[in-house]
């Protein structure tokens, strides 16, 4: 009986899974590269992983719920699955990770701390209505492995192009202008070794709409270019990338943008919001409505997850909404970068107004934010003015200050606002060196704290007391370890709790100070506590609030 209890609840949360949803597995064609880092089950079902420039991927649609299990080639010690704001806690028993999907996330498993360790995962909602081959107007690529050696497809005004799940369209430029184009499925774009492929590049190209597709690119090049375009949306879209000049979507002269509910993994820019007008790319077009939301950015060493600017030709950007999104990564190549996680910068002559960033919630960042006004190229400089900042949460404390940089008295940035601002669990009230450095050039920063709204709130902007919590191994038959993490410093009581609710052992009870804690038990010291199910509650009381989170332990004589 050494895994019967274990195999018992593993086989329940199988079958209820089953039961609730609809799961749709899409094989990968022979050609396809598998990462010998990972293997992936949903609801039993074995899903290929697939080998990127940067991590491991895999993708499936379902409704209702699924059972996910994952197996990684290293040995596990730690798991974070990111966004943190996701709320999904796995369960890890020796090397396999388990947890339960109730909806559609891209998520960053990542193993032992290491976000090179990852398995992006894209859980998709199920199609509604998709093309048929032969259908009018549509070009479709159904599963298997389409080369098409560098040639372009050009799509015309009212076309689509389908995208089947297992499907890898490889090596070739997808582009396009006119009305009501569309660019969906669920299946991969590859750009291969060579370069200047595997890219989507659009002028003029009104009404446009991609959704649900993945870009994996292995060269230099940007990965999906909106010039000139007015009323454009980008829902469901992910890119995986590690090159240089990688930027995930580059939003060019383009007005009535909306990108939704993507993943970016670039080491440029994850999206760039510009006014390029060289070489005929874009006409000087103002930049404008421009809505980037529920969102996750990863970005690499160079560019910042979210960037205006640098090239800001036209005359004006206005009205630029990033909200509800999570920067789980966002690094520097050197501390002298002047990259950071946001990034207002105006290299030319635009006059940039009216940007919003609220409810973004960034976990690893050594610069938060970066406004500048500089010399690019150009004599004319720009202005910036009337930008807000609201509820953005930094779980961890950077280790560079942030910086709002006028270029000089004629080019100002004014009338910056900062609501609701909290960097690891710290209220930002006034202006602190430490924090942002702010020059001669920038007037009327404001900081404001709203406590009775944050604490209330659904934004998750307070900082949770216990951050995660650990328990291993799990079955145990000897002794387990409980690790957790603390924001700030807490009376703690751990106790542990059988399937009727009745206390069968007190673990502990002190305080502990803030970080990473841990403690050891050993239900075999207690002879008559029969293998089973318990449930070990974990409570956090603090000055101002009490937290308790519940982790589930099988015990194994």
């Amino acid at each position: 009986m050494k895994h019967f209890y274990f195999l018992m609840l593993s086989f329940s949360l199988l079958l209820a899974a089953r039961l609730q949803s609809e799961v749709i597995i899409y094989p990968a064609p022979p050609q396809a590269q598998k990462s010998a880092d990972f293997q992936l089950w949903v609801n039993g079902q074995e899903v290929f992983v697939y080998k990127s420039p940067a991590s491991a991927f895999a993708y499936f649609s379902f409704s209702d719920s699924v059972l996910i299990e994952i197996k990684p080639r290293w040995a596990v010690r730690a798991v974070d699955i990111r966004p943190k704001s996701s709320g999904v806690r796995p369960e890890v028993s020796g090397n396999l990770i388990r947890f339960s999907l109730k909806e559609p996330k891209n998520l960053s498993i990542e193993i032992n701390g290491q976000p090179s360790w990852a398995l992006f995962l894209f859980a998709n909602p199920l199609e509604i209505n998709p093309p048929v081959e032969g259908q009018k107007g549509v070009k479709y690529f159904g599963p298997g492995f389409h080369d098409l050696k560098g040639e372009k497809i050009e799509l015309k005004a009212g076309e689509t192009l389908y995208l089947a799940g297992g499907a890898i369209l490889y090596n070739t430029i997808i582009s396009g202008s006119g009305k009501n184009i569309r660019v969906c499925g669920r299946g991969v774009l590859d750009s291969g070794p060579s370069g200047n492929v595997g890219k989507y590049w659009w002028r003029r190209a009104d009404n446009l709409l991609i959704e649900g597709v993945i870009t994996v690119k292995w060269v230099p090049e940007w990965s999906n270019v909106i010039n000139n375009c007015n009323g454009v949306t980008i829902r469901n879209y992910k890119v995986i990338s590690d090159s240089d000049v990688d930027d995930g979507t580059d939003i060019n002269c383009s007005q009535n943008v909306l990108i939704e509910d993507c993943f970016y993994r670039t080491k440029d820019d994850c999206i760039s919001i510009k006014a390029y007008t060289d070489f005929g790319i874009a006409s000087e077009q103002p930049v404008d409505n421009v809505t980037v939301r529920r969102s996750v950015f990863f970005n690499g060493d160079w560019g910042y997850a979210v960037r205006i600017g640098t090239e800001t030709g036209a005359e004006s950007f206005r009205d630029i909404v990033i909200e509800d999104c999570d920067v789980i990564h966002a690094r520097l190549w050197g501390n002298e970068a002047p990259e950071a996680a946001l990034g207002i910068v105006i290299g030319e002559r635009a006059e940039v107004s009216d940007v919003l960033f609220r409810n973004i919630r960034i976990e690893d960042a050594p610069r938060l934010f970066n406004l500048e006004i500089f010399k690019w190229r150009g004599e004319q400089r720009g202005q910036l003015h009337d930008v807000r900042f609201e509820n953005v949460r930094c779980y961890e404390k950077p280790k560079l200050a942030s910086k709002i940089s006028g270029y000089d008295a004629d080019h100002r940035i004014s009338d910056v606002q900062f609501r609701n601002f909290n960097i690891a669990g710290q209220w930002i009230e006034q202006a602190d060196p430490a924090v942002v450095k702010i020059n001669a050039f920038v007037s009327n920063v404001t900081f404001q704290v709203d406590p009775a709204r944050v604490k209330n709130s659904a934004y998750g902007i307070l900082k949770p007391v216990i951050e995660r919590t650990a328990l291993y191994p799990n079955p145990c038959n000897g002794s387990a370890r409980i690790e957790w993490y603390l924001n700030e410093p807490a009376q703690i009581e751990l106790k542990v709790y059988n399937l009727l609710g009745r206390q069968v052992a007190q673990i502990a009870e002190q305080r502990f100070d803030a970080g990473g804690c841990a403690v050891s038990w050993t239900p075999a010291e207690d002879s008559s506590l029969p293998s089973g199910i318990y449930w070990l509650r974990l409570s956090a009381q603090t000055a101002a609030e009490r937290q308790v989170h519940h982790i589930k332990l099988i015990y194994q004589k």
